[in-house]
């Protein structure tokens, strides 16, 4: 099933066409974008769901910012210009210091800082050209042409993970961001929890943070928000209706061992989480430090990082350095390595040519699904491409007899809650996870959704029934307007 998600009607359409012939029971969205189109689609089946109104409008920070003012909720003031402006007229209305930022994009591209007119015109002149990039202007619609301005709010910086439980918010872990984030770009580099800030803070940050849900309308499921606290208390800075991105959620566990995207996926199917708690042990996560623009080559230093006492150390290692190709299945090796000459074998072809699933690339960027510092390098250069989470669908098969249906639920939450992990990067095209639930649950399905105003052309999906990747273009899509990548 492909979908497009500039057009969340229709594939809330094409959703409820599939639930038709196969039950769905959960509709879960990893990114901004696709949480539009859960939301649409769950209100079409029946199933909790946050209404598409507010999901979209915490997807739009000039809506977000409109929204929370007229509710009272301390948040950053802004205005509103369009491409057609002249920013160094607008910057003589302008207080610095101020922030320019896209109102669709997420993992801070774009987001730049300005102290005067002369940076307030640079910033505006860079996120332009980052909001004529092709994949950005079919992505965004009309909102590709508009930029925010907003005061910047000193403070330090938290992150809040929480889940929305019929409009209650839970929160499941408070980070703390102890660099000091003053711009001009605004990479991530450390999360850590427990915070340390004063349980009073504390409780202003979770209070502040539920007012923001309650003001846009959200009602169910995971959100991810982003607050400066200072003396004047916490300031809302984002909202999103979704999970934490990139690869943070490995630093979170909860009761006896369950991951964050479980957590999500037992309360969309109707499980009780009101008194999962968090481990009580601290944890966090570094980006990988950005000095400047480039391509990641390699990571060093991991095996003695595990070698200190009472800690783990994860990572996702970055692809190989050199000429690097895309295969077939999602493929990407050195072409100077036995695995490249391995993976071209199986291809039928050298990487080198124009077959189809296949792609020469002289200079490869960094894949999301590996680089937990890709947020950080986008913020460095707006113009890194940042790939696109998938959306999921987990259903129960109901032909399970009732001794057995706890033992399958369980199943198919640690399968879904992997494939959600896995989806937040390019692994979303992968045709393993696909192939794990073809293997073991039949009756699951997954679908991941990278449409054509996405992925810059024809969408791509796994179907887990079968377990094959499939690409197409959408209707009235042209055949000029990019590629599959399988």
């Amino acid at each position: 099933l492909t979908l497009d998600l500039r057009d969340p009607g229709r594939a809330a359409g094409q959703i409820a066409a599939f639930a038709a012939k196969h039950p769905l029971h959960a509709i879960i969205p990893t990114d901004d974008e696709t949480a539009v189109v859960a939301a649409a689609a769950s209100a079409r089946l029946g199933l909790p769901h946050n209404p598409p109104e507010a999901a979209r409008a915490a997807r739009r920070k000039d809506e977000l910012r409109r929204i929370l003012h007229a509710a009272r909720v301390q948040t950053p003031r802004y205005s509103v210009m369009t491409l057609d402006h002249d920013p160094a007229a607008s910057a003589l209305k302008q207080g610095f210091p101020v922030v320019l930022k896209p109102t669709f994009l997420a993992a801070s591209r774009g987001v730049i800082r300005a102290d005067n007119p002369e940076q307030f015109v640079a910033a505006f002149r860079r996120i332009e050209a980052l909001l004529h990039e092709p994949d950005i202007l079919g992505k965004g619609g009309d909102a590709a042409r508009l930029i925010v301005a907003e005061e910047f709010v000193p403070g330090v910086e938290v992150a809040v993970e929480g889940l929305l439980i019929g409009g209650r918010l839970k929160v499941l872990a408070l980070f703390d961001k102890p660099d000091p984030l003053d711009g001009p770009f605004f990479e991530e580099t450390i999360y850590v929890t427990p915070s340390r800030l004063a349980a009073g803070i504390q409780d202003a940050i979770a209070t502040t943070t539920a007012s923001a849900g309650r003001a846009l309308g959200l009602r169910e499921g995971p959100v991810h928000a982003e607050l400066r606290v200072n003396d004047r208390g916490p300031w809302l800075i984002e909202l999103a209706a979704r999970s934490i991105g990139g690869l943070c959620s490995r630093a979170l566990r909860f009761g006896t061992g369950l991951s964050l995207e479980e957590v999500v996926l037992m309360h969309a199917l109707g499980r009780s989480v009101e008194e999962i708690q968090r481990e009580p042990r601290p944890a966090g996560v570094m980006m990988i430090p950005i000095p400047h623009a480039g391509v990641l080559r390699g990571v060093s230093g991991v095996a003695a990082a595990r070698r200190v006492p009472a800690s783990t150390t994860s990572r996702s290692a970055p692809p190989s350095a050199g000429r690097s190709c895309r295969c077939r299945r999602d493929r990407r090796t050195s072409a100077s390595s036995s695995r490249a000459r391995t993976a071209r074998r199986r291809s039928r072809a050298p990487c080198g040519r124009r077959t189809p699933g296949c792609r020469s690339r002289s200079s490869p960027t960094p894949n999301p699904s590996r680089v937990l510092a890709l947020r950080g390098q986008a913020a460095r250069n707006p113009a890194t491409p940042i790939n696109l989470c998938g959306m999921l669908v987990a259903s129960i098969g109901s032909a399970r007899s009732d001794g057995r249906r706890a033992d399958h639920e369980r199943g198919i939450i640690h399968l879904m809650s992997h494939i959600l992990f896995i989806c937040s990067g390019n692994t979303c095209r992968s045709p393993m996870a696909a192939g794990i639930a073809r293997r073991i649950f039949g009756q699951s399905h997954l679908i991941v959704s990278a449409g054509a105003g996405t992925s810059g052309g024809d969408g791509a999906a796994t179907n887990a029934a079968s377990g094959r990747i499939m690409c197409e273009r959408p209707e009235g899509t042209p055949q000029a307007a990019g590629r599959c990548v399988k």
